[in-house]
């Protein structure tokens, strides 16, 4: 399969693990594994030496477009930020109290109970941050994280070999898309955490219990004893766990178990491995945030990506106004809508839009992928080579499993909300009645299924929902693992959600615009409109699971663009075999939550010995229970935050800083 090269071709693949740090400031950020570059599958990973000699960027000539500044660093006061950060829903004082009573138990508990790590990669990003850089874009103003951990050595110290070609000199914003120079913003050390070493190896009657899947826990890497690995635990013993687009499938290989006939399961005895919500919460990813649209875009209806209905004007970024006066409805149970359309520009498309041609660009709606962020660092020694710097572009898979999220405050009391996503051309709702004050799930179904509500659609449960005129809630939509859920301030209406066998059909035109809120009867406003993706969990780390775009694979970035484009070419997507893991007794399979670049259980080798210690017979991936150590549950010091004066002692420091309470969270 097709695999590219990474910006720091020195990666050890075997240093994807947290370190052991008793001092809590001597991180030991690594990197994910040797890949081979787009343009020569088999030529060796080049060093930063081998390659020409690097100029400062100002005087390099460079196929980057002319980039818009450079960004500023993270703004912890940031309330879009704060949203993003914080657990459960829960209040700033009630977290600030906690953490700082937990961090207290910490430093007294620590080395009996507790053992402290630090992060050093990204494979469990967005959830735990190694070594990265925050960016604040210049074009949209959105916060968003750039991996770092290739400017130090595996031991956490300075590069020794060419450091200033390998720092990271190039981001790329998840929002807008647009790139900027980092080059001399701050690479922040990885988060510092705490695991609970014996919850694992007490017995019952003491509160013990086994290790519980979603959990992230901490181990001893399978291959080398002296590495802790941290990881979410997906796959339980005696069970087979498969991974096939983008999804985690599990059968149970207990005959006990198979005996009982699970209804969801496919014709193999495959059901969906459901994310519970709390877990989900922190493992989305954003895919836009009206609240940060790019300035140079601005004003221009082809690149709008909310568009309106008659009925529906726009109060502000991210905030729009419905009056049912100004929708003059042929039909009387006919909507107004809000339709998003996935418009994002490709590298030459800002190359053109940054030199002043914005007029000559065309918008075309797209797939949403799983185009991360953090993944898209780019090092100063590759930013003359055009391969380098579009390879975050060439590694994207469609990702149908979709969460809207918005503030929603009616002010009349006939109004009502109908809430849409779309995976797989099939349409989910949920509509929101404040005439009865209810909220109800609805799929659409297929020509020839028949649908219990009506002509085309099926009615699903209804609960009553908490939501009075006048006042602003927080709304989720969410359409994940084959089940549809709603929470309202952070309450699940209906419990883990309305569950049915996944959609697995190809994407199709309609997916290119997946989500919609529809109004009638009635005014309300919408504020803070954003909309997330799922985790997409590759077949293997930094490949692509589509047999025909891995065999035929677009030239370059607007190739790729042109693609996620076309409808005609969505059947590309189709993704190859599902792999299968089998789990034995007492082993676990471990994944990495950053999925494409994670050194994970499905990358390990058969190795049967560690350091010539025997471990019993294992399967490359499994995780035998006695290398666990035990479950990361709170991250209780984050990078710290610079404050006035704010000097610049180094590249990498700034004085004063005060600790990062806004980031101190619980691990889900």
């Amino acid at each position: 399969m097709t695999a590219l090269n990474h910006p720091n071709p020195t990666y050890n693949p075997r240093d994807d693990h947290p370190s052991n740090d008793p001092g809590l400031d001597d991180p030991k950020p690594t990197s994910a594994f040797f890949l081979i570059p787009l343009a020569d599958l088999h030529a060796e990973p080049r060093t930063p030496t081998d390659a020409a000699p690097v100029a400062p960027l100002a005087e390099t000539p460079s196929p980057l477009p002319p980039l818009k500044g450079r960004a500023e660093s993270l703004n912890a006061d940031d309330p879009a930020s704060q949203h993003a950060e914080m657990v459960g829903g829960m209040t700033i004082g009630r977290e600030l109290a906690e953490i700082v009573v937990f961090v207290s138990l910490v430093l007294v508990l620590s080395g009996f109970f507790v053992d402290k790590y630090v992060i050093p990669t990204g494979s469990m990003n967005p959830g735990l941050m190694g070594r990265h850089k925050e960016v604040v874009c210049p074009e949209c103003g959105h916060t968003y994280v750039v991996n770092a951990s290739g400017e130090v050595e595996p031991s956490g110290a300075p590069a020794l070999k060419d450091p200033e070609g390998r720092r990271v000199a190039v981001g790329t914003c998840v929002n807008c898309r647009c790139p900027a120079l980092i080059e001399n913003e701050i690479s922040h050390k990885g988060d510092q955490i705490a695991a609970m070493k014996v919850g694992y190896q007490l017995p019952s009657w003491l509160g013990g219990r086994p290790p519980q899947r979603w959990e992230t826990v901490v181990f001893h890497s399978p291959e080398e004893s002296n590495i802790r690995f941290i990881k979410r635990l997906v796959g339980l013993p005696n069970e087979t766990v498969r991974i096939w687009g983008g999804d985690l499938y599990r059968r149970s290989d207990d005959p006990l178990q198979r005996a009982e006939l699970d209804p969801e399961a496919d014709s193999q005895g495959f059901s969906i491995l459901r994310k519970p919500l709390r877990h989900q919460e922190v493992m989305r990813v954003l895919v836009y945030d009206d609240r940060h649209r790019p300035q140079s875009l601005e004003g221009l209806e082809e690149w709008r990506r909310w568009r309106l209905d008659a009925g529906w004007s726009q109060r502000g970024p991210g905030a729009y106004h419905f009056n049912p006066e100004e929708f003059p409805r042929p039909h009387p149970d006919e909507f107004s809508e809000l339709r998003y359309r996935h418009r994002v520009p490709s590298p030459a498309q800002w190359e053109t839009i940054l030199a002043g041609g914005v007029e000559t660009v065309h918008a075309e709606s797209t797939l949403v992928t799983d185009f991360d962020s953090f993944n898209s660092d780019i090092a100063v020694f590759e930013v003359d080579r055009i391969d380098r710097l579009e390879r975050p572009w060439m590694i994207q898979h469609w990702v149908g499993d979709l969460i809207l999220e918005f503030g929603f405050e009616p002010i009349d009391p006939n109004a009502r909300l109908r809430i849409e996503l779309v995976r797989g051309g099939r349409r989910y709702w949920c509509v929101l009645d404040m005439v009865s004050t209810t909220a109800t799930l609805l799929r659409e179904v297929d020509r020839g299924e028949r649908g219990r509500g009506g002509r085309g659609f099926e009615i699903g449960p209804t609960a009553p929902a908490p939501l009075q005129l006048g006042q602003r809630s927080v709304v989720q939509l969410i359409h994940t693992d084959g089940r549809l859920a709603l929470t309202i301030d952070g309450q699940p209406l209906f419990g883990e959600g309305w569950t049915q066998r996944p959609h697995s059909d190809l994407p199709t035109a309609r997916d290119t615009e997946p989500a919609a809120l529809a109004a009638q009867g009635g005014r309300l406003e919408i504020t803070d409109l954003t909309l997330w993706r799922d985790l997409y969990y590759s077949r293997e780390p930094t490949t692509i699971d589509n047999p025909r775009i891995d065999h035929d694979p677009p030239r370059d970035a607007q190739g790729m663009q042109s693609l996620l484009a076309d409808a005609n070419q969505f059947d590309r997507f189709e993704p190859g075999p599902p792999l299968d893991f089998p789990i034995g007794p007492d082993r676990y399979l471990m994944l990495g939550d950053n999925s494409l670049w994670s050194r994970d259980s499905r990358a390990w080798s058969p190795n049967k010995t560690i350091d010539g210690l025997v471990v019993p017979r294992r399967e490359p991936w499994e995780v035998p229970a006695s290398l666990i150590i035990g479950r990361a549950f709170v991250v209780h010091w984050p990078h710290t935050v610079p404050i006035w004066p704010n000097w610049r002692i180094n590249r990498d420091l700034c004085l004063p800083s005060r600790p990062n309470f806004e980031k101190m969270r619980w691990i889900r």
